[in-house]
């Protein structure tokens, strides 16, 4: 009995110590340890049955004491003994401690309860993020909606600007529309016109001896349109197309005519004929029945010059040539020359305005002692000089 109440002193005094020194501990902590749960706690670190759990083991042992039956004094002068002796430094074995069943149901709640885990340096900037951005979502909400007025009217600018465009792109398309459908009954307009005013002269080179179509602006086109009332015509004798820019396709339709009609008197003065017209005509001239022929400021050269003097040599009807304003030079003049001297017909010939030159004047001079017909040749304007 005696030993068993020195074992208990001995026990419960090594359990205070050991509870001061756990108390006077710095908590513990760890990254990579988790804390302990109140059953760690109350398991590691026995209290006696009955005391309460965080209770130091000296207060237990005084309740414990008050309410234990009465020891006999040698037991307690024993107990006192053992109290005063030094703790022993070997650790006190395990003592068996009694639960009831509240105390370790209370602790397993307890362990229940989910641990408290360190957080560590990513996590807390992560959260901070977090954090910043709730309380900026708020802030750009408002702001978007202090700016919403500046956007729904620079969105209403926007649809103006393109109901203007689209408004004048339907403008300009239909004034398009408008003026090709105004153009096209002009054009038509003039179509009409301009094959009632053919038909008209069409119709002087018809039913008249002597038609004027002079500066009609007839161009190729009209003049080969105009002249197909000269085929097989008997009437029209005399007929004017000067001044109408014919050129060389006009000259075609025309040559072709030429023999088919009853025509005697031609003036072509001032159109476009060419070196190319002349050369054309000249084909159709040597048995043609024109008496009369006007070919002055038509741009024609030597090679235009040339080929009516082949024309001239061959010709048995051609009484007037006028050759006036054009470019004819020394070569032209020798071959006109020689047409002269071959030619009995030709009456009249005019070469003023052109570039003869001495060599030409020479030329034609020696041509006129062989000819018997010539009675009128102009060749003014041609620097012939005091020898010429």
């Amino acid at each position: 009995m005696l030993r068993y109440a020195q074992q208990r002193a001995q026990g419960c005094d090594i359990r205070g110590a050991g509870s001061r020194l756990a108390s006077s501990l710095p908590p513990f902590s760890g990254s990579h340890h988790a804390q302990r749960t109140p059953l760690d706690r109350l398991t590691a670190g026995a209290t006696p049955s009955g005391a309460p759990a965080g209770v130091p083991a000296n207060a237990a042992q005084q309740a414990a004491a008050s309410t234990a039956p009465a020891v006999p004094s040698a037991v307690t002068a024993a107990t006192t003994a053992a109290a005063a002796t030094p703790a022993v430094a070997a650790p006190a074995p395990a003592v068996a401690v009694d639960w009831s069943t509240s105390e370790i149901a209370a602790a397993r709640a307890s362990s229940n309860q989910p641990t408290a885990t360190t957080t560590t340096p990513q996590q807390q900037v992560r959260r901070s993020q977090q954090s910043a951005t709730t309380s900026v979502r708020p802030s750009t909400a408002a702001k978007v909606r202090s700016q919403l007025p500046v956007y729904l009217g620079a969105a209403a600018v926007a649809a103006a600007l393109v109901i203007g465009a689209y408004r004048t792109f339907l403008t300009t398309a239909a004034h398009n529309a408008a003026t090709a459908v105004s153009e096209g009954i002009n054009q038509k307009r003039l179509q009409r016109e301009a094959a009632a005013r053919l038909n008209e002269m069409s119709s002087l080179l018809t039913n008249n001896a002597t038609a004027n179509l002079s500066a009609k602006n007839l161009g190729d086109e009209g003049t080969a349109y105009v002249v197909e009332a000269l085929a097989f015509n008997t009437t029209c004798l005399a007929a004017d197309f000067s001044n109408n820019g014919m050129g060389k396709v006009g000259m075609v339709q025309l040559a072709e005519v030429l023999n088919t009609c009853a025509l005697q008197r031609l003036k072509l003065h001032a159109n476009a004929i060419g070196d190319e017209g002349a050369v054309i005509l000249a084909q159709k001239l040597s048995v043609s029945r024109l008496l009369s022929l006007d070919l002055g400021s038509n741009g024609i050269g030597d090679e235009g010059g040339a080929a009516l003097a082949e024309a001239l040599k061959l010709n048995t009807t051609l009484q007037k040539l006028d050759l006036s304003g054009n470019a004819i030079d020394v070569a032209g003049a020798k071959a006109l020359a020689e047409a002269l001297a071959a030619n009995e017909t030709l009456t009249s010939l005019v070469l003023s305005d052109n570039y003869l030159g001495l060599e030409g004047a020479k030329a034609l001079g020696e041509a006129l002692v062989q000819n018997k017909s010539l009675t009128e040749l102009s060749i003014k304007g041609n620097e012939l000089g005091d020898e010429g």
